[in-house]
This record gives C-alpha cells, structure tokens and sequence, in this order.
C-alpha cells in the first residue's frame, strides 16, 4: 500500500507533492522516509521519460551503469541502451565485458545508487514519468 501512495505522490506537481510529503514525516517519520523512498525504485526506469533519464545517465559514472546493467530486466535495459549515444553503450558493453564475475550485491549496490540519483533528480522535480 505504502508504494502506491508514493506513486500517487510523485505524480503530483512539485509544491503539493512536497507539501504532503512533509505533513506526512511530520505525522510519522519512518513512513514518510518509506514513501520517499518508494516514490522512485529501479524497476520504474520504464517510466521515466527519453529527456529525463537522459538527464540522470549523464550524471551516471559508465562503470557502475554497466555493473546495474548486468542480468537486468530486458525493459530497462533496452530503455537504458536507447536514451545513451552509440559510443556510450560502446563503453558499457565493454565494462560489462570486463566485469567477470559480479556478485549480486555489487549489481544490487549499483541499482541502488541510480535509484538514489532518479529519486534525487525527482526531489528537485527534475523527472518526468510517461502518463500512464
């Protein structure tokens, strides 16, 4: 329940959603960390609009997308691979390749930070998700 809450919540515009997101830490801070937390998850990428995730790639350091990338569903890696230029899925690829055996902690890790950057970008407002 608490993720379709957050879902709600990053669907509104930046003022209400922070508006509510803040009554609701006041009323109860460990929920309202959950569903700060909750708003955007690695499994979203999908959504995100071509511009936006653009945006957050940019600011993605190649080796730690490559070590994300690895068993990745075939959706987020196929929306990954056509928002990056030619030459850096080239770089990924190659990282990937070079990357032997990846413990499912690293991979796990490295979600994580992207997720923690879109959940960032989307504090400031600065990620879009496709009207579903």
């Amino acid at each position: 329940p608490l993720r379709k809450v957050a879902v709600m919540l990053r669907n509104l515009g930046k003022e209400v959603r922070d508006g509510l997101l803040e009554s609701l830490k006041e009323k109860d801070p460990d929920v309202g960390q959950k569903v700060a937390g909750l708003m955007v998850l690695w499994e979203d990428i999908p959504q995100i609009t071509d511009r936006s995730l653009q945006e957050v790639l940019r600011e993605i350091d190649s080796q730690k997308l490559a070590m994300a990338l690895i068993k990745a569903d075939e959706v987020i890696l196929k929306k990954i691979k056509s928002n990056i230029s030619e030459r850096a899925a080239a770089t990924i690829e190659e990282e990937t390749s070079l990357i032997a055996s990846p413990r499912k902690q690293d991979i796990e890790q490295a979600r994580g930070e992207i997720a923690n950057t879109l959940r960032e970008m989307n504090g400031k407002g600065e990620l879009d998700f496709i009207e579903e």
